[in-house]
């Protein structure tokens, strides 16, 4: 499986909408992200299960489709180094869900809005 940009097709595929949403979690709070392709791998492994979930291989495919991170060989695996504001960019062109915050942030401003 490939890591599906919708040039080509009108949806994004499930790995990739979960990538995004893991990078989004795990980058709030920070400018940048550093984060090992085995550590993604292990967070989709608990979301997909050991025998569905994507390589490192592919990860490193799509961070590099979408343009996203320097990458750097560590003991670990791969190092990527991820901009936040390159995931929320991407996210939002391409209609990307985002999980909510635990303070429910999103939802409170909506709220707000519809009482002026």
């Amino acid at each position: 499986q490939t890591c599906a940009l919708p040039i080509y097709e009108e949806e994004l595929d499930d790995w990739t909408v979960t990538l995004f949403m893991i990078l989004e979690r795990r980058s709030r709070g920070n400018k940048i992200l550093s984060i090992t392709n085995r550590e993604l791998t292990g967070e989709m492994q608990e979301i997909f299960g050991e025998k569905h979930t994507p390589s490192t291989k592919w990860i490193g495919r799509c961070l590099k489709q979408f343009g996203l991170g320097r990458r750097e060989r560590k003991k670990g695996g791969m190092m990527y180094r991820i901009k936040r504001e390159g995931i929320l960019e991407i996210m939002e062109r391409y209609h990307m869900p985002k999980e909510e915050e635990e303070n429910g942030g999103r939802q409170d401003k909506g709220s707000d809005d519809e009482l002026f």
